[in-house]
């Protein structure tokens, strides 16, 4: 091997080692994107259930078991559903990219973007006495992480790493600017940790209402170990 080819070859191991693995250089591949949110969809499908563990003591031994208190919500599409991107519904995809202040003006690479829910009226616990819905939004805490801070200073790691990319507030509290942020997966928390069953009433921008339980046993949990 002559001292040019050797010279190419270390030219090449000095480029493959400085490679940037961070997904905002604008970089072209075949794993890219223009877009931090790349796909919109209207949901029409939703899963939830508990979130977290917790430990408790039986018959004087620690157990680790499931926390009712703590539960998740996330939003979904059927496989049938219209959604908006790129390649499908393009002119729609665009409305929506304008609407959260995206312009398409960053190349992401090793990276396929992240899916959004569109509207997002309102969602609100419930329970139920004497067959009558009882509003108590107020004593859940909602957490979620929202992407706003991020679009807004254009993709830079310290707005990803941000603290103040995490929401967390009284259901009640949620304003249309929140709503319109909420990611596909949302976590709930009661605040008064009393036993009851509550309902989530999820309402949509296009009139589309639904409900979702969840059971919550406290006091009593134990006695199930």
């Amino acid at each position: 091997m002559n001292k040019k080819n050797i010279l190419l070859l270390l030219t090449a191991v000095v480029m493959a080692s400085c490679h940037d693995d961070n997904p905002y250089h604008n970089k072209t591949d075949e794993y890219t994107t223009k877009y931090w949110l790349s796909k919109y969809f209207i949901p029409n499908s939703i899963q939830g259930g508990i979130e977290d563990f917790k430990k408790i003591v039986v018959d004087g031994k620690e157990k680790s078991v499931m926390d009712s208190t703590k539960f998740y919500l996330h939003f979904d599409h059927r496989p049938s559903t219209e959604y908006y991107s790129e390649e499908n519904n393009k002119a729609k995809f665009l409305e929506y990219a304008r609407t959260y202040h995206e312009n398409g003006d960053t190349l992401f690479s090793n990276f396929s973007g992240y899916v959004k829910p569109v509207g997002i009226k309102s969602l609100q616990m419930y329970i139920i006495r004497d067959e009558k819905y009882i509003n108590v939004s107020e004593n859940f805490l909602i957490k979620y992480e929202n992407d706003s801070l991020i679009i807004a200073n254009h993709y830079s790691n310290e707005a990803k790493n941000s603290p103040k990319r995490l929401i967390k507030k009284k259901l009640s509290e949620l304003t249309e600017y929140d709503y319109k942020w909420i990611p596909v997966h949302v976590n709930f928390e009661v605040i008064d940790k009393t036993i009851d069953r509550y309902w989530l009433r999820i309402q949509l921008e296009n009139g589309v209402e639904d409900w979702y339980p969840y059971n919550l046993h406290l006091k009593d949990e134990h006695k199930k170990y």
